[in-house]
């Protein structure tokens, strides 16, 4: 119903200069992960940790066998910026994380025992431009999707969505594909989601004057293997100025 269940918790143990950027995802057996970008925490630029909380909003360790256990470190490399996290939780408890890491999109997952599987892997097949802002979502067949913005020019333009298909165990089962199917000017910002009859939703902004204007809110629907159902759609109803 809303109410409160406790006190505001400081999730983030080092408190050194700044944390930011946080995102969650929750656990389907109960509790769930909270993670941040932070900066000069290693001595680096951003780094990235996460904490995992158990069902009654106790910090626990990455396996959630231990009480009161710390955050820890998500990124592995010891050079550049990891930021902009996303996270899904599978139905089975296997965790994938996303981020950005200098100018690729990576990711790592981890089992439902906590043992890392996939230790940063790149998502995307493409080596040109930069790409970043990813967002990860489990799907219905036990893996998860992974979109992101991508700025190489592969559909065609400037700014656009790509996306791809993984299965539980983190490997690939799909080559990136082109979201947007205006292939002019800017798409970005992306997010996907997992309906609860099985498609997939990726929305994301467009700035081809789709809307009769400039920025406009902007979807995508996929059957659960993959395929696209009809073209994206107009989600915003007004179209004066632009829609963020």
């Amino acid at each position: 119903d809303g109410t409160p269940l406790g006190d505001e918790d400081l999730v983030n143990t080092t408190i050194a200069y700044d944390q930011n950027n946080a995102q969650i995802a929750a656990i389907p057996a109960g509790g769930f992960y909270v993670f941040w970008q932070s900066y000069y925490q290693d001595g680096g630029y951003y780094r990235h940790y996460g904490q995992r909380y158990d069902a009654a909003g106790q910090k626990v360790s990455w396996d959630g066998a231990t009480p009161g256990a710390e955050e820890i470190r998500i990124d592995p490399a010891t050079a550049g910026a990891a930021g902009e996290p996303s996270a899904t939780v599978l139905a089975d408890g296997t965790l994938a994380v996303a981020w950005r890491y200098g100018g690729d999109v990576v990711y790592s997952v981890w089992n439902p025992a906590g043992v890392l599987i996939v230790d940063q892997q790149v998502l995307s097949q493409t080596t040109a431009g930069t790409q970043y802002e990813p967002s990860l979502a489990a799907d219905g067949a036990g893996g998860f999707w992974a979109v992101w913005q991508d700025d190489s020019g592969i559909d065609g333009s400037g700014l656009g969505v790509i996306g791809r298909r993984f299965d539980g165990t983190g490997t690939a089962v799909s080559d990136q594909f082109v979201v947007n199917s205006y292939r002019n000017s800017t798409q970005e910002s992306p997010e996907v989601v997992a309906l609860s009859d099985g498609r997939m939703l990726v929305i994301f902004e467009e700035n081809t004057s789709a809307d009769g204007s400039s920025y406009g809110i902007f979807g995508q629907l996929y059957a659960a293997d993959g395929s696209r159902i009809d073209g994206m759609f107009r989600i915003n109803e007004a179209t004066e100025g632009a829609q963020a």
